[in-house]
């Protein structure tokens, strides 16, 4: 329903789902097809361009993540959604991945970011968590998810920097037993 200047949207989940984030501003659309992949993009107008180039890159994580990993129960209809810079670390949610105005700006786009916030949609909806305390499953797989996609298209030495640039594996790093 619309009124004036505001509108009211609802929505529902047919599966229980982690709160999740709502993004609302003036965006312009742009489809991608890639194979049996849609993405849907969501930019301000000087970013459609750009934005477009990422959700190619998108559309191809998701097939790699396809053809290791399965068919997501979502189906094949993602968003890629330009976000504010605070949002970096936040991966999206049920189809829909965040990528920010600074990685927009980028010359090309910011593959490792996408595979990792792809991969962290990917492991968040097929393995799903019971507790903020299950986080770290979908984290893990996501990096290793991401690790592998890099080993796939920059070789052998791009799955090790992708695995040496893991936060936990640092000399440094403390870990707790789950």
């Amino acid at each position: 329903m619309t009124k004036g200047i505001t509108e009211t949207f609802s929505w529902s989940a047919k599966e229980p789902i982690l709160p999740v984030s709502i993004v609302a501003g003036q965006y312009f659309e742009k489809k991608i097809r890639a194979g049996a992949i849609s993405v849907d993009c969501f930019a301000t107008e000087k970013n459609l361009a750009s934005i477009q180039r990422n959700a190619e890159v998108v559309a191809r994580i998701i097939e790699f993540y396809q053809k290791k990993f399965g068919e997501l129960a979502s189906g094949n209809d993602f968003r890629l959604v330009e976000v504010d810079d605070r949002l970096s670390g936040h991966p999206g949610m049920l189809g829909t991945i965040f990528i920010t105005h600074r990685e927009l700006a980028l010359e090309r786009p910011a593959v490792r970011e996408l595979a990792r916030r792809t991969a962290s949609q990917w492991w968040n909806e097929t393995v799903g968590v019971e507790s903020a305390e299950d986080l770290w499953l979908v984290d893990g797989m996501s990096y290793f998810s991401a690790a592998l996609y890099a080993g796939e298209t920059g070789g052998p030495e791009s799955f090790k920097s992708e695995m040496e640039a893991w936060p936990s594996s640092g000399s440094n790093s403390k870990r707790r037993a789950p």
